[in-house]
C-alpha cells in the first residue's frame, strides 16, 4: 500500500483537519483526508465523464424531438392513428 506523509509547522492544520472530519462523521482524520484525495485524483475522468453525458443527453433529446416531429406529422397525414383515439372510440373509424 503506498503511504503519503505530511509534516506541518504547527498543530494547527492537523487539529483543524481532524476536527473537520469528526464534524463530517468520519472516523478520522487519515479516513476524511483519504477521500478528500481520492476525489481529488479522480476529479478529471469525473468531468470527462459528465461531459460526456451531458453530450449524449443533448443527442438523445434532440433525436427525440426528430421522432416526435415525423410521429406528429404522420399522424396529421393521417398515416398513422394516435392510440389515444383507440380508447374508448369506435375502431371502425
Amino acid at each position: 500500500m503506498a503511504r503519503v506523509q505530511i509534516r506541518f509547522e504547527s498543530d494547527e492544520i492537523p487539529n483543524k483537519l481532524s476536527a473537520l472530519a469528526k464534524r463530517k462523521g468520519y472516523v478520522g482524520r487519515e479516513e476524511f483526508l483519504r477521500e478528500v484525495l481520492e476525489d481529488i485524483a479522480y476529479e478529471e475522468r469525473v468531468k470527462a465523464v459528465e461531459a460526456r453525458y451531458e453530450a449524449l443527453l443533448e443527442r438523445h433529446e434532440k433525436l427525440m424531438t426528430v421522432v416526435s416531429d415525423a410521429l406528429a406529422m404522420n399522424l396529421e397525414l393521417g398515416l398513422l392513428r394516435s392510440p389515444f383515439q383507440l380508447e374508448g372510440g369506435n375502431e371502425d373509424e
